[in-house]
């Protein structure tokens, strides 16, 4: 990958990894929905979302980061679209439209956990990379000259 695709792929780890675990559970939730009171798979997964943002920075992985966003875009849709079927075929309307519309869903309650500094979590990710922070580069500040 060239350098600015490399930028380009760790500012949006950077931006999925701040809520990680509200995008993650993208795909399971819906199945938690067949076992779980939906009202409390919601909580839960803010409970999580909150929690993640205690530790967000202090435990930063861009593999973990990138086989999320894989699995995310391999199953997600797959999963949601046979949830929802299950759920329609039940009768429950209402469990298939919040399955079906949970990537939605997910992205209204994103306000409701505290922002993330991207910035700093694609510099991150950036020397996780092998980049080193110079003058010319978007990893440079002036905390870098004191290192």
């Amino acid at each position: 990958m060239t350098e600015q695709e490399n930028l380009q792929m760790c500012w949006l780890r950077a931006i999925e990894w701040g809520k990680w675990p509200l995008f993650v559970t993208q795909p399971l939730v819906p199945v938690l929905f067949l076992f779980f009171t939906w009202w409390k798979v919601i909580i839960w997964v803010m409970v999580f979302s909150w929690l993640w943002t205690l530790i967000r920075y202090e435990f930063v992985s861009l593999t973990l980061a990138n086989a999320g966003a894989i699995l995310v875009k391999i199953i997600k849709w797959p999963i949601i679209i046979i949830v929802g079927i299950i759920f329609f075929y039940r009768g429950d309307i209402f469990l298939g439209l919040i399955s079906v519309f949970w990537p939605i869903i997910t992205l209204c309650l994103l306000p409701l956990v505290p922002p993330n500094k991207i910035g700093e979590m694609q510099k991150i990710f950036m020397k996780q990379l092998g980049y080193k922070p110079t003058p010319l580069n978007p990893l440079y500040d002036d905390e870098d000259d004191e290192l």
